[in-house]
């Protein structure tokens, strides 16, 4: 930061808003009644106490001074908190004024230990799909008919923007066999920042709809589902032959195209020796993202795969945790190596006790 700006005053724009989470703190910037998007960076505690020295009106050079003297931190962090003021400005958040008399937009913070601030929403498109997999929550096939129609769904996603979504996922059954999907995935793409496709890539994408995800990556993931590196063993559990050459396929032609895609695996006890594998495959692939989620009973999944000795479960439980953290740190560059519930191995040790203790008492009951 130059002497010059050092002189000048700092405000926030309108609509700034510091949103805490459970694990997270946001700082977030809607631009969306000016045509723009949902702006926002995960900030930590030390960024909150830097913008709430801003949010006082002070001079560029007497906030960092301040800031220094407020957290007992020597001169050599200046670097630090003046970089981090950069990068408000680069994303938008920041804006100088020249005097005093103008008006300040202070940051509101949002937080509370009994409220929740919906920024993601999920909209489930059909229950129908063209393969059969045997752990489908909502037990999705292709005898199914139930679609949301174009208009709900732009309804749905004029409601959530109002309440202040910015995130959206797109999922089913499987996405693509909507019949107006091209509409509603333009519709996504024009209202949210982030939007997420959820598929088993098996259908061929048609240009017109591929067109629309490559103008959009910028604020696009499409996840698709690989549950082995064994062809033959991801088509028994999706239940139609040829179905991983076909996701794989789709997989290439999508990182062609410089289009984030994240592969999500789906674990149960066939595969779960499988993970470091997977990542490989992802990595080979030249996926970004790769993410595994252990089988939970409901759909089709209640009755699937369920294990009959206590001894093994047990046996392998130490040995399992143990591996899962050697794959987290081998490939810790790609990201979301992790379950989607759980964001660190300490809660994946107390999903999978929660597993032995639900597949006990089924034994015993």
């Amino acid at each position: 930061m130059n002497k010059e700006s050092r002189q000048k005053y700092l405000s926030f724009e309108k609509s700034t808003r510091i949103i805490y989470t459970s694990n997270r703190i946001y700082l977030t910037l809607d631009c969306r009644n000016i045509g723009g998007d949902v702006q926002f960076i995960e900030i930590n505690n030390t960024s909150v106490n830097i913008i709430r020295s801003i949010c006082r009106n002070g001079k560029t050079f007497d906030l960092v001074e301040n800031v220094l003297k407020d957290m007992r931190l020597p001169s050599k962090y200046r670097e630090i908190i003046d970089g981090f003021i950069a990068h408000l400005f680069k994303q938008g958040f920041l804006k100088y004024i020249s005097c005093e008399d103008e008006v300040f937009f202070n940051v509101e913070e949002l937080h509370s230990d009994r409220e929740y601030f919906l920024t993601h929403a999920t909209i489930e498109l059909t229950d129908r799909c063209n393969l059969m997999c045997k752990h489908c929550y909502m037990s999705a096939s292709s005898k199914n008919k139930n679609f949301i129609t174009y208009q709900n769904f732009v309804e749905i996603c004029d409601y959530l923007i109002e309440q202040g979504v910015y995130s959206l996922e797109l999922t089913g059954g499987e996405v693509f066999e909507n019949p107006e999907f091209d509409k509603i995935l333009e519709y996504a793409l024009l209202k949210f920042t982030i939007v997420g496709v959820l598929t088993n890539g098996t259908r061929f994408i048609e240009e017109d709809v591929f067109g629309l995800l490559c103008e959009h990556k910028h604020k696009l993931v499409v996840s698709i589902s690989i549950d082995s590196v064994n062809p033959e063993k991801h088509d028994r559990f999706r239940g139609v032959t040829g179905s991983w050459r076909r996701s794989v396929d789709t997989i290439k032609r999508l990182v062609g195209a410089e289009i984030k895609v994240r592969i999500a695996s789906s674990i149960f006890e066939d595969n779960m020796w499988e993970i470091d594998q997977l990542a490989k495959l992802s990595v080979e692939l030249g996926v970004k993202i790769f993410s595994y989620n252990f089988i939970e009973d409901f759909g089709r999944g209640k009755s699937f795969n369920k294990t009959k000795s206590v001894q093994k479960i047990m046996n392998f439980f130490r040995m399992y945790i143990m591996l899962l953290k050697s794959i987290k740190i081998l490939y810790k560059w790609l990201k979301k190596i992790v379950m989607r519930e759980a964001k660190v191995i300490v809660e994946l040790e107390h999903h999978l006790l929660r597993l032995v203790q639900r597949w006990i008492l089924d034994l015993v009951f």
